[in-house]
């Protein structure tokens, strides 16, 4: 009885932690690995794999081993620099960086699942428009403002769905191959050296920690009478479910990574339009009708993540609880607006330069320490973070 009451839970918290994870740039990156690889693209999987999946796990496990609470987690480097790094962290998922990109590229989908079949594929990114944006933000706030619904909507709903779109989508790519990928980069070192710095710009790392934090946190509050779990039992669950979300990323990634090797060889487009080729030689006509709507989807959900991370952030830490998460939720969506609609390429560059050249190791080194210091006891934080924090911005700008 136990294993069938676990059973639910633990599938719809994983399909909804990879609702979450999965956005587009998780679906488009795997593709641009592809196409810079080619024959040397099981070393590219290796090095994009190592970042985009396995930086996310070491994530997971070091915010469960906190029993998912993101505050104690980071203020062993002190309080104040832990409520800084939180906030920090809170402006790139949210209105700076994460929830702006989502709209863009899910703008982007809407323009490129118009174009004409037959053409080159040369159109150009607009601006993305005030009422696309507004549109977008009020549909993801109807979706987050039921927060206790917020996993089952998330895993039963739009995680599967997303999962079968994608995986018929890999599977008619792979039958309909070529032979084999043309070789364009062929050093497998430089192959897994590249890949592994483009698995950076998934931010996953990040995303895990907190949305793992808002599983445990969603679970707690509607489950526990299905679960009966203590802590212990609780923090098991969301590793499970994280481990299955994560294996089911690593899939598509490998999947894509071969459409984009196949079918993506000698393209000079950015990476969008690279996509909307690869969907009209798929699909035919209707092909990037068919996978501008896996992009919304794979935008949709994490955004639908983002803004209730944020906005529980916002109402409980900056209000005090002083209004309600509705009110904290609208406020977070509205001010990415501004992000959102300042162009394509400015958002996107956003995600590039110091963010992951010098913000992703200084996390990394934040999580390992942790880890380190609840299974071994090692308790230096702050001197090992300090000194990545040096060694990684001397690095960026030399």
């Amino acid at each position: 009885m136990k294993k069938r009451s676990l059973g639910s839970p633990t599938v719809i918290a994983a399909l909804a932690l990879f609702a979450m994870l999965f956005g587009a740039g998780n679906l488009v990156f795997p593709i641009k690995l592809g196409m810079r690889t080619g024959a040397t693209l099981p070393m590219g999987l290796a090095g994009f794999l190592t970042s985009a999946v396995g930086l996310p796990l070491l994530g997971l496990l070091g915010i469960l081993l906190f029993d998912g609470n993101y505050e104690k987690f980071f203020s062993r480097l002190g309080p104040r620099a832990g409520h800084l790094i939180i906030a920090l962290c809170m402006l790139i998922l949210g209105p700076l960086v994460g929830i702006p990109r989502l709209i863009t590229f899910a703008h982007t989908a809407v323009v490129y699942s118009g174009i004409v079949p037959g053409s080159v594929f040369t159109k150009i990114i607009p601006e993305t428009s005030l009422v696309f944006s507004l549109l977008f933000i009020v549909l993801v706030f109807l979706a987050a403002y039921r927060e206790k619904k917020l996993l089952t909507f998330l895993g039963v709903f739009m995680g599967s769905t997303l999962l079968i779109a994608i995986l018929t989508t890999i599977i008619k790519g792979l039958l309909w191959a070529p032979t084999t990928p043309l070789s364009t980069l062929r050093e497998p070192i430089a192959a897994f050296k590249k890949s592994f710095i483009l698995g950076f710009g998934t931010l996953d790392m990040m995303a895990a920690i907190f949305f793992c934090s808002l599983m445990l946190t969603i679970l707690t509050r509607t489950m526990r009478h299905e679960l009966s779990l203590n802590v212990r039992q609780l923090v098991w669950t969301g590793f499970k479910s994280g481990l299955i979300a994560l294996l089911l990323l690593s899939v598509i990634y490998v999947g894509m990574g071969y459409i984009g090797a196949y079918y993506a060889q000698g393209m000079h487009l950015d990476i969008y339009t690279l996509f909307a080729f690869i969907s009209y030689n798929l699909f035919g006509t209707y092909g990037t009708a068919i996978m501008g709507g896996i992009v919304l989807m794979a935008c949709f959900s994490p955004a639908v993540a983002l803004s209730a991370v944020v906005a529980e952030y916002v109402q409980h830490r900056i209000f005090k609880n002083a209004v309600s998460y509705a009110f904290c939720l609208a406020l977070v969506l509205l001010a990415s607006v501004p992000a959102a609609t300042s162009g394509f390429n400015t958002v996107l560059h956003l995600t590039k330069g110091s963010l992951t050249y010098i913000g992703y190791p200084v996390l990394i080194a934040i999580t390992v320490c942790n880890i380190a210091y609840k299974l071994v006891g090692f308790k230096p934080i702050k001197i090992p973070v300090l000194l990545t924090l040096i060694a990684a911005t001397a690095s960026y700008f030399l």
